[in-house]
Order: C-alpha cells, then sequence, then structure tokens
C-alpha cells in the first residue's frame, strides 16, 4: 500500500483490475458517475456508505468485510482533513469573537479591543 492512498482506495483499484471491467460499467452497475470511481481511486473521497452493498455485490465480496475497510478509510480521510485544518494559517486581519457577560459579545482583533471602554474588560 502506498503511504498517500487510502486502503479502500487500493482496494478498488486492485479489485477493478482483477474484475477488468471499465470505468463505465462500473459507473452503471454501481449507479454513480466514472467521476466518483476516479475520486474513491485517487484516495480523494469515499463512496457513500449507501452504495457498500452494491460495491460488494459488484466486486463479489464480504460486504461485512469492504464495511471495515470503509471505516478505517474514513478514519484516515477525516484525520487528514482534521490534520491540514489545523495546519492553516489564521487569518490576522479576521476578528475574534468573544463573550462578556453581562455586556454580550464584543469583537477583538489582535490589533486593538472594540470600542468598548477599557473599564469594562
Amino acid at each position: 500500500m502506498d503511504s498517500n492512498t487510502l486502503p479502500f482506495s487500493d482496494w478498488i483499484v486492485e479489485e477493478g483490475r482483477k474484475l477488468g471491467k471499465t470505468l463505465e460499467d462500473l459507473s452503471k452497475e454501481l449507479g454513480v458517475s466514472k467521476m466518483d470511481i476516479i475520486v474513491w481511486r485517487n484516495s480523494q473521497d469515499l463512496p457513500d456508505i449507501s452504495k457498500l452493498p452494491a460495491i460488494a455485490e459488484t466486486y463479489n465480496v464480504d460486504l461485512e468485510e469492504l464495511t471495515r475497510l470503509w471505516e478505517i478509510s474514513k478514519e484516515i480521510l477525516d484525520l487528514e482533513k482534521h490534520l491540514r485544518q489545523a495546519e492553516k494559517p489564521r487569518n490576522p486581519s479576521r476578528p475574534l469573537l468573544y463573550f462578556n457577560p453581562p455586556f454580550g459579545a464584543s469583537i477583538r482583533t489582535r490589533e486593538r479591543k472594540a470600542s468598548w471602554p477599557s473599564r469594562l474588560h
């Protein structure tokens, strides 16, 4: 398995080779677009879980095993998305919202606080 691919993606590529079917054949059988299958193969996303029974039938595999593989891949994908989100730099010009009871919300930027009197902070 390539370190940059999901287990589900590796599996669907390998099983697709064994079946010898074209993307068009698979897309018709699974009721999805060819682009959907390409996205799954490239580890960009996973099929909706409701598609797993059709995939299991098309590829002639156990649904329970396929579901486990899908769940593992989903966890990896979610973790990667979370890590990418955490790596994004914050926009310093975007204000932060703070709650100051009982006065409600005030807006505070990195440079200065909003126009509340300083004794209220």
